[in-house]
C-alpha cells in the first residue's frame, strides 16, 4: 500500500468512529444510558459584587435533549445570548459578566462597598435521572442590600426520548379534585403540624383559608416522588423558607395521566 493513503485510510477510520460514537452515545441515552454532563462555571468578584454561576452542561452528542437542556439553561439565565449553544462557557461568560455589570453600577451608585457585597449566585444542575427521565434544578440567589437575599428555587423534569418538558398538566382529574386536600397534607408533614389551624399559624394570608392554592412551580421528579414546590413568599414568611410537598410515586400513580405515569413504570 503506498504510504501516502496511510494518513487518508486513518482519517477516515477515525470519522468513522467518531460518528458511529456519537450515534451509539445517541441511541443509548434513549435507551436507559446516562446523559452525561460536564460542570462548568463563571465567577468574578471584588468588593462590591460577588458573581458567580455553576452548571450542568450536557456533551454535545448531536441529541436532541442535548441541544433543548443546553437552550434550557440559556432561558433560567435570561434568555438573551444568541451565540448558539455550542460554546456554553462563552455563554456563561455572557450572563455572568451582564449581571455582574448591573449590579456593580447599582453598588457604585449606592455610594460605597456594604459590609455584605451585592451578589448574584446561579446554580443549574442535574438532580436526578433514570433510564426515561432526567430532573434539572436552579436555584438563583440575588442580593442587592437589605435585610437578606431573594431566592428562586425550581426545577424541572425532561423525557429522554425527546426532550419533552413535563409541567402542571401531568395530573389527571382525580388529581384535580383531591389537589387541596393533597397539599394541605403534605404542608402538614413540612411544617410538622397535625391540624388546619396549626397549619393556618405557619401561612401567609391563609386565616381563612379553604382551598390550598396549587405553587406557581412546575412539579418535578425525584428519587422518593414527585415535589411540588413554592416559591419565597407564595405562601409562607421568609423564616419558613419554600415549603414543598412530596407526592410518593406509590400515591402519585393514580393521579398521573398515562405519559407521567409511564416515567415511573418499570
Amino acid at each position: 500500500m503506498p504510504k501516502r493513503l496511510i494518513p487518508i485510510i486513518v482519517a477516515i477510520i477515525s470519522l468513522t468512529t467518531c460518528v458511529s460514537s456519537f450515534a451509539s452515545c445517541s441511541e443509548h441515552k434513549k435507551n436507559g444510558g446516562t446523559l452525561i454532563t460536564d460542570s462548568i462555571g463563571f465567577e468574578k468578584k471584588d468588593k462590591f459584587v460577588e458573581c458567580r454561576i455553576t452548571v450542568d452542561v450536557p456533551v454535545d452528542d448531536g441529541d436532541v435533549l442535548c441541544n433543548i437542556v443546553r437552550e434550557f439553561i440559556s432561558d433560567e439565565l435570561g434568555g438573551s445570548y444568541t451565540g448558539g449553544y455550542a460554546d456554553m462557557d462563552s455563554l456563561l461568560s455572557f450572563y455572568g459578566r451582564m449581571k455582574y455589570d448591573e449590579m456593580y453600577d447599582a453598588a457604585k451608585e449606592a455610594g460605597s462597598p456594604y459590609s455584605v457585597p451585592y451578589s448574584y449566585d446561579a446554580s443549574i444542575r442535574k438532580v436526578y435521572e433514570t433510564g426515561k427521565l432526567v430532573t434539572y434544578q436552579t436555584v438563583i440567589s440575588e442580593y442587592w442590600g437589605g435585610a437578606h437575599p431573594l431566592t428562586v428555587s425550581t426545577a424541572v423534569t425532561f423525557r429522554k426520548s425527546d426532550g419533552r418538558r413535563f409541567g402542571k398538566e401531568i395530573f389527571n382529574a382525580s388529581f384535580n379534585e383531591k389537589s387541596s386536600e393533597i397539599l394541605s397534607e403534605g404542608l402538614k408533614k413540612h411544617f410538622e403540624v397535625k391540624t388546619d389551624e396549626e397549619l393556618k399559624s405557619c401561612l401567609l394570608g391563609m386565616e381563612n383559608f379553604i382551598i390550598i392554592p396549587m405553587p406557581q412551580n412546575p412539579p418535578y421528579f425525584t428519587k422518593d416522588g414527585i415535589v411540588l414546590s413554592y416559591g419565597q413568599y407564595e405562601i409562607a414568611p421568609y423564616a419558613a423558607g419554600m415549603p414543598a410537598v412530596l407526592i410518593p410515586y406509590d400515591e402519585a400513580k393514580s393521579l398521573l395521566k398515562v405519559s407521567a405515569r409511564e416515567m415511573i413504570e418499570r
